[in-house]
């Protein structure tokens, strides 16, 4: 199972890129601030159609997100788009930036890309990441991807941060071991 869940992850990042390609997406994003591709993107450890991208935008405004929101609408490489205020309203968890996320199908897979513009990288985001980063090895990794994919497969519906938490921090080997460590968490 090992390789096939390597091979797996290997595929949907490479799907990803044809998208991204596809889509201008990121040469489109370029033009907004500098583009960071994080999650699982950045990880390594993709099991779905789902990318997480961070806008640092020197310019920030709610207007320079909308206009990049525009600029897809009118593109139509997308069949879906949502808007988020998180800066006037503010949810706990949640960067403080301008929220875009977009849908489509791709390669007869449904794909969601969640777009990020913020002023400053979030730094809350930027800790997460450099303490997965630390904390995978191949035994980690694989165990993660395993996780994701039975979560996946299941329709459970958890955020994979709470995955790498589990595996991590928590030594979490199984699902059940998971559904206990994700219910002390609050999932």
């Amino acid at each position: 199972m090992k390789n096939q869940l390597q091979n797996l992850s290997q595929q949907v990042k490479k799907e990803a890129d044809l998208l991204l390609k596809k889509t201008n997406l990121i040469e489109q994003l370029n033009k907004y601030g500098d583009v960071h591709k994080r999650g699982s993107y950045e990880l390594d450890l993709m099991i779905d159609g789902d990318i997480d991208i961070y806008v640092i935008d020197k310019q920030f405004s709610k207007e320079r997100a909308m206009k990049c929101l525009d600029e897809f609408i009118l593109q139509n490489s997308f069949y879906g788009y949502v808007f988020y205020d998180f800066v006037t309203r503010g949810k706990r968890g949640f960067p403080k930036g301008y929220y875009l996320g977009l849908r489509t199908k791709f390669n007869g897979k449904k794909w969601k890309v969640d777009i990020w513009f913020m002023k400053t990288m979030d730094s809350k985001s930027n800790r997460f990441m450099k303490k997965v980063v630390a904390g995978l090895d191949e035994v980690k990794r694989e165990k993660i991807l395993e996780l994701k994919k039975i979560v996946k497969d299941k329709k459970i519906e958890l955020p994979s941060y709470i995955i790498y938490n589990a595996v991590i921090d928590g030594g979490v080997k199984n699902l059940k071991q998971l559904v206990e460590f994700a219910s002390k968490e609050g999932f």
